[in-house]
Formats: C-alpha cells, sequence, structure tokens
C-alpha cells in the first residue's frame, strides 16, 4: 500500500474498530476472538503494509492497540457499519480487492472464534459485504 503514515495509522484505527464491532455484536468480546485476531494480524496483515511510525512501530499493530483501546473503553458499536461505510466512500483507493477479501476474511474468523457465528453476526458480516462488494468484486467467504 502506497499512503502516508496517517493515512496508514487511520485506516487501521478505521479497521480496528471494525472488528471490535465484529467481536462485540453479541455483547461479549472473548478471548478467542482476540487470539485470532492477532494471529491474522501477524500471519496475513503485516504482509501487506511495512510501514513503520515515527516511533518504529509497524503501522499494522494499530489494529490491534486500536481494538485493546476499544475493549478497555467498553466503545459503542453501535455506528461502526455507517462510520466505515463513509471511511470507504472517503478512501476508496486504499480498499483493493485483496484488501476487501482480507477484510471480509478477518471479520469472518473472528466472527467463527467462539462456536458458530450467531445471528447478529451473519447480519453483520452482510452487511459489511455489501459494503465492501460496493464494485462488484467477489469475497472469498
Amino acid at each position: 500500500m502506497h499512503k502516508s503514515n496517517r493515512t496508514s495509522r487511520g485506516f487501521y484505527q478505521q479497521l480496528a474498530k471494525l472488528f471490535y464491532a465484529v467481536a462485540a455484536t453479541d455483547g461479549k468480546v472473548r478471548p478467542e476472538e482476540i487470539e485470532e485476531l492477532k494471529k491474522i494480524v501477524k500471519n496475513e496483515w503485516l504482509a501487506i503494509d511495512n510501514s513503520f511510525d515515527e516511533y518504529g512501530t509497524d503501522l499494522v499493530y494499530y489494529i490491534l492497540i486500536t481494538f485493546d483501546w476499544l475493549h478497555e473503553n467498553n466503545w459503542d458499536i453501535k455506528q461502526s457499519i455507517p462510520e466505515f461505510k463513509i471511511y470507504k466512500k472517503n478512501h476508496e483507493e486504499l480498499f483493493t480487492a485483496a484488501v476487501n477479501q482480507l477484510i471480509f476474511k478477518t471479520s469472518s474468523v473472528i466472527a467463527s472464534a467462539f462456536a458458530q457465528r450467531n445471528k447478529s453476526e451473519l447480519v453483520f458480516l452482510s452487511q459489511l459485504e455489501v459494503i465492501l462488494n460496493n464494485n462488484n468484486q467477489p469475497l472469498n467467504k
């Protein structure tokens, strides 16, 4: 990805809000969901961006840093989908087919981390799929 550090940080913070909302949509963020997020960030997200902030922190880790902050502060997830939709519309260039697929994959992995997906998670994932698929690129589920 070619973008400024400020854009990268904001992008990953926005993704953290989205991933936190997936985890919290059933009312509780479980350790299994956090572990799956950590794994996919380390194994897949780090491979798409090698940018660092002014302190030497890999910008991708802002997903986890922000997720932890949201979790510690019981962030209200109600606006996550509308806010993500606006962010995506305003930063469409960041959302390549590969990035969209990884966003959806990450969200799906989080939703499936504890037992099976419940109704609220399925609704959330379908809303996310519509937003990500606005240019008719198929998402791998």
